[in-house]
């Protein structure tokens, strides 16, 4: 009986597409299989299994202002308290004086609120806070939230520091939790240590409350979007985006550090895109204009306010709401001319027919007129004296009528005899009606980036195909000027045969502009207005809701369709962009995405991972699982496996640090909702906790949504098996746990090789095949299960070593490392495949795998 043997020693091409599932004259078909789930490809060959996700926060359920109406507000250190509650900005309640402010005072009170009765506060806001007069040498002190039963008891809710600088400033908690419950509500300037702060005073516009509508409370969980800001190398942020407030994480430790006020509403938040700038990150969405949040210096103190720009772009509409255009205005100065001198007036190579020059200003002023009206493309001018009598008298030029509100050309007069001259300057420039591009009523930029010292914007909602930058050096002058400069703002549109909107402004290799219909980049360094061209690449069009990334010097982006990811590559040869589908060979893990984000690799053995968070179907109208991409242009590694968990991932943010984070979308007990969670290794399992402690009762009261659930249990990192939640609790039974637990859904690997084709003479086509023996070489493997058969289910292969003596191991003890042999796994069939999977979820790590067929 014929036997052959097969070694697979590589996954790095990925998942194959269905469609790819015979193709073995695909070069990369051997380094591939036709399920990867849950099992990273490494660089150094073989997968191991990926992370668990480790449960973080709640997102944050949909928050509504509290009525103070009828709340009683009084400031005790002075300013009018009604001022905090009329909803008028520009009113102002003001402590004390300039010779009577916080002084040494502990527990400075800037303003109370009795509510009339005990209230539930999620959120408390101060507009335009600052605090004004500090002594030399001080700069900040710190305000605190108190609450208080009775209003002579006082307890601590929220404190952060505060400057001079008028700020929006927002209390905060956790997603579902509360600042507290009380009738009594108190801001005070927090000066344990009775600093002399002198006469410093505090200023504030007004006050809110708000109250969520969280998953503990039954609310619906609304729309949200993620996003990073990375202020320097140790500090990194997560900031979640809901309706109203951003959340902000820790990049690091994932632990919720903020909440900060934003005007987006719940139906605006997942269309927002940001851009970073130091430590402060813009938002741009057509509907409200551009926000800003920014640290303050602490991970706990940020602010938040409309991007005030110095100068707004004027833009030329060409409708009834449009105004303010104006005349080109030239001055002509006389000097030396008689009666009798002859002159002409030349404009774009034409010149007028020759003025016989008067000694009367007023006969020249309508002779020169006549001649400038005589010149093609002119047909409307005033000429005016300006200033003077004679023949020597100033002149000036209008252009008039439809020549009127447009920039002209100075232009050219020929003295032709006498000894005297004329020196021409622009009075007034010409310009259209305009209105400013941005605005409430025009609407704002959807996309920005920051390039070469200037801000970039784009994809305006009244003309969604203008870009615009600011003045080099000064990120938010965007005036164009009269008489450009190399510095001076910059307005452009692409000028092609088709309808663009202007999707995503990207900084890379070059500024890269990615639209509804093209591909185009700037070719020229530095851009400037005198050389910015807009050249088109590609007409592949771009999606609106996936920021393009940067992979190792291509810029990867979704097409506008959301069937494929292409790579935008500048090529040296033809010095141009090339963009070609990377995700050919695994189309059907793409569709639809709204989330494309980079994990960079934190270690030589760590591929660097594109995370894919898809919600499109595939050909038999099935749901698309998220995905991750392998990505190494050096090796020539581009390979696609799915992501399986107990629910639906839908967005992914990532640190340069290296750190993942995912918001999924879990049904599990009560209300569906989203969860956000941390890619972490030391997890063997998704949306998990640690829970300290020891004994064989498990208290998961603190994570109602467990719930019902069948959860794996993971005791001082060993499994203890899989467990049902129950009236808060898990009871182990004989099981038991010493320091702590991990608590999760089941997450485990599963990699499914294609059937073994043969080669050569040794072709097995059309004939039944028993694989009957496979060598696994494993490392630092807890559990591995494996099937040879097309349908079989997997069995566990026991790697325990029961000579070792080894009572009570721990994990370490139990890894298991060197190849397995294991036989008996397969039966015939025309196509069999073997299967390696986990039972029992553990570390996972497959370098390669060795399988007979006999046929």
């Amino acid at each position: 009986m014929p036997t052959s043997r097969f070694v697979q020693t590589s996954l790095s091409a990925g998942e194959f597409d269905p469609l790819l599932w015979s193709r073995e004259d695909v070069s990369f078909f051997y380094n591939s299989a036709r399920i990867i789930e849950n099992a990273v490809p490494l660089p150094q060959g073989g997968a191991k299994r990926r992370e668990g996700w480790r449960f973080r926060a709640l997102q944050r359920g949909p928050i509504s202002a509290l009525d103070l109406t009828g709340a009683t507000v009084t400031a005790a250190n002075g300013g009018t308290a009604a001022n905090l509650t009329d909803g008028d900005r520009t009113t102002l309640l003001k402590t004390g004086t300039a010779t009577r402010g916080v002084g040494t005072a502990k527990q400075y009170e800037i303003a109370r609120l009795d509510l009339g009765g005990a209230q539930a506060v999620s959120l408390f806001d101060l507009r335009d806070l600052r605090i004004v007069g500090f002594p030399a040498g001080v700069s900040t002190a710190n305000v605190t939230l108190q609450t208080s039963p009775d209003g002579s008891t006082w307890a601590d809710a929220a404190s952060f520091a505060a400057g001079n600088i008028a700020y929006n400033r927002r209390f905060g908690a956790a997603p579902d939790t509360l600042l507290g419950t009380a009738r009594y509500w108190r801001v005070i300037v927090d000066n344990p240590s009775a600093v002399d702060l002198k006469g410093a005073t505090v200023e504030l516009s007004g006050v809110e409350m708000q109250i969520e509508a969280g998953y503990s409370s039954g609310g619906t969980v609304g729309a949200f979007s993620l996003h990073r800001l990375t202020a320097s190398i140790r500090d990194e942020y997560i900031l979640a985006m809901t309706g109203g407030c951003c959340d902000v994480f820790d990049g690091s430790t994932g632990a919720w550090l903020a909440a900060i006020s934003i005007p987006h509403t719940d139906a605006q938040v997942a269309a927002v895109k940001a851009a970073p700038n130091l430590d402060t990150l813009i938002f741009y969405h057509q509907d409200q204009p551009p926000y800003i949040v920014q640290r303050l210096g602490t991970d706990r103190d940020w602010r938040s306010s409309p991007l005030e720009f110095d100068t707004i772009t004027e833009f030329a509409f060409g409708d009834k709401n449009t105004g303010g255009g104006e005349n080109e205005i030239q001055f002509l100065r006389f000097d030396g001319m008689a009666s009798g001198h002859k002159l002409l007036v030349e404009y774009n190579g034409t010149t007028s027919d020759e003025i016989t020059w008067a000694g009367d200003a007023a006969t020249n002023a309508s002779r020169l007129e006549a001649a400038v009206e005589s010149l093609p493309d002119i047909t409307s001018v005033e000429v005016r004296i300006n200033e003077g009598s004679g023949a020597n008298a100033d002149l000036e030029v209008e252009f008039t009528g439809k020549d009127g509100k447009k920039p002209w050309p100075i232009l050219v007069i020929d003295i032709l005899t006498g000894d005297g001259t004329v020196v021409l300057s622009r009075k007034q420039f010409g310009k259209k009606d305009f209105d400013a591009l941005w605005s409430a009523t025009r609407g704002y930029p959807s996309c920005g980036t920051f390039y070469q010292g200037r801000h970039w914007m784009g994809g305006f909602k009244a003309r969604p195909d203008v870009i615009v930058a600011s003045r080099a050096g000064a990120l938010f002058d965007f005036k164009e000027d009269a008489d450009p400069v190399a510095a001076s703002p910059i307005v452009v549109a692409p000028n092609i045969d088709d309808q663009v909107t202007i999707q995503n402004i990207y900084p890379g290799r070059h500024l890269q502009i990615f639209t509804s219909s093209a591909e185009i980049y700037v070719p020229d360094e530095p851009i400037t207005i005198d050389n910015i061209a807009l050249k088109v690449t590609s007409r592949h069009g771009s999606s609106p809701d996936v920021k393009p990334v940067d992979v190792q010097g291509g810029t990867l982006f979704v097409d506008r369709n959301g069937r494929a990811l292409r790579e935008y590559l500048f090529t040296d040869t033809e010095q141009s962009y090339s963009a070609e589908p990377v995700s050919l060979l695994a189309g059907h893990l793409m569709s639809s995405p709204r989330s494309l984000v980079l994990r960079r690799a934190r270690d030589v053995d760590e591929p660097t991972i594109l995370l894919i968070a898809n919600t499109g179907q595939d050909r038999s109208g099935n749901n698309v699982p998220a995905a991750m991409c392998v990505i190494d242009r050096a090796q020539q590694v581009t390979g696609f496996f799915r992501i399986k968990t107990q629910g639906t991932p839908l967005a992914f943010a990532t640190t340069q640090g290296g750190d993942a984070f995912a918001m999924v979308e879990r049904d599990l007990h009560g209300a569906t909702w989203h969860f956000l969670e941390q890619f972490d290794d030391a997890f063997m399992s998704d949306c998990s906790v640690s829970i300290p402690g020891s004994g064989s009762t498990i208290d998961v009261s603190a994570y109602p949504w467990l719930e019902g659930q069948v959860v794996e249990v993971h005791g001082d990192g060993l499994p203890l098996g899989a467990f049902t939640v129950a009236s808060g609790s898990i009871d182990l039974g004989t099981a038991s746990c010493v320091r702590s637990a991990e608590v999760g859904l089941k997450q485990v690997p599963r990699i499914v090789l294609h059937p073994y084709k043969g080669r050569g003479e040794l072709s097995p086509t059309m004939q039944n095949m028993r694989i009957f023996r496979a060598l696994l070489q494993l490392e630092r493997t807890g559990a591995v299960a494996i099937t040879g058969q097309d349908g079989g289910r997997p069995r566990q292969v026991s790697l325990q070593n029961y000579d070792s003596g080894l009572m009570d191991p721990t994990l370490e003890e139990v890894l298991f490392t060197g190849p397995k042999r294991i036989g008996g796994i397969g039966r015939w069939q025309k196509e069999p495949t073997v299967e390696i999977t986990q039972i029992e979820p553990m570390p996972f790590l497959l370098r390669s795998i060795t399988y007979d067929i006999r046929f």
